[in-house]
């Protein structure tokens, strides 16, 4: 009984003749389809993110984001400090606060995009 009040009958031949048979069942030969083309899907992507990554263009984008994300903590810096004969430092202005966001939002986008690629490496 399935717990529904319906009798379920298997035989022990039943049962044998399913584990022998070598074919997948239809559906689940279309999963197995269905698994394989996105596993395809993904390598691809993943080799296309790994050449975009290795890119010396990514890579010089990438440095000079560093260089500005300097500049930025430089300046951030500099206009919360107290300097004698100075007024107290305030924020800093809105536009460094902005590239420094952006900054960090592309630190983040290339790290995920290196876990993705490089997936069990990275740790």
């Amino acid at each position: 009984t399935d717990g529904s009040g319906v009798n379920i009958v298997v035989t022990q031949s039943h049962l044998r003749a399913h584990a022998n048979s070598e074919s997948p069942a239809p559906a689940q030969a279309l999963d197995m389809a269905a698994r394989s083309s996105i596993t395809d899907d993904v390598s691809k992507l993943r080799k296309g993110c790994r050449s975009f990554l290795q890119s010396s263009w990514t890579e010089t984008f990438v440095a000079m984001v560093i260089l500005v994300n300097f500049l930025m903590i430089c300046l951030e810096t500099d206009s919360e400090a107290d300097f004698p004969g100075r007024s107290i430092g305030g924020p800093p202005s809105s536009w460094v606060s902005y590239l420094m966001d952006a900054c960090f939002l592309t630190f983040v986008l290339e790290f995920v995009l290196r876990v993705f690629v490089e997936q069990r490496m990275i740790l």
